[in-house]
């Protein structure tokens, strides 16, 4: 009805929230119909009110990557929203927002449609990951992408080879677990050891 489905229901954090969404725009009857354009507004809208508080480990995991490693954070997030959130812990490494890494192109046949059960066809993110590849040497054989939702951030990675690592810090499906044949990260401690 809305277009093409992502993901499981419950691989969304934002899925019920989503539902919610929904049920109070059908429920008012707007006369615009663009219903696509007041949601996205809204998660814009909601980004920017909702002020960062970083858990203490996670600043030790940025201020030791900062040290250690070359990163980009890739978020589906502004950009630009998300660099001044990170400045508060002086972050200073690339952003690359508006990933889109939800959305699905049955189109774009580059890709198989799956990988294991969740559907990877998602070309704005294939494109961005070609581009580091290409401009950056962010290569899958010397590459870790580190996600929370196994299909969107991860199932495609792991499909062009790049190293995966799913961080589920409140527990995640036993589905996305057992995709990730053990590499799961359940605390930043964890997570820290797998990207060193």
């Amino acid at each position: 009805m809305y277009g093409q489905p992502a993901a499981r229901w419950d691989a969304d954090p934002y899925g019920q929230a989503t539902v919610l969404a929904d049920s109070i725009y059908e429920a008012a009857k707007p006369k615009d119909k663009d219903k696509t354009k007041h949601l996205v507004t809204a998660f814009i809208q909601a980004q920017l009110r909702t002020p960062t508080h970083l858990h203490p480990q996670a600043k030790h995991l940025i201020h030791t990557l900062e040290q250690e490693a070359n990163f980009v954070v890739v978020t589906n997030s502004d950009s630009e929203n998300t660099r001044d959130k990170l400045s508060t812990v002086n972050f200073s490494h690339d952003v690359i927002g508006n990933a889109r890494k939800y959305v699905i192109n049955p189109l774009y046949t580059e890709l198989a449609e799956y990988r294991g059960h969740a559907r990877i066809r998602r070309s704005h993110f294939h494109k961005i990951l070609t581009q580091l590849n290409k401009e950056r040497k962010f290569t899958p054989d010397t590459t870790t992408l580190v996600g929370d939702i196994y299909e969107f951030d991860l199932a495609l990675p792991q499909h062009l080879g790049y190293r995966t690592v799913l961080f589920c810090p409140h527990g995640k499906a036993d589905k996305d677990i057992k995709a990730m044949n053990g590499r799961v990260a359940n605390t930043y401690k964890e997570l820290l050891t797998y990207l060193r």
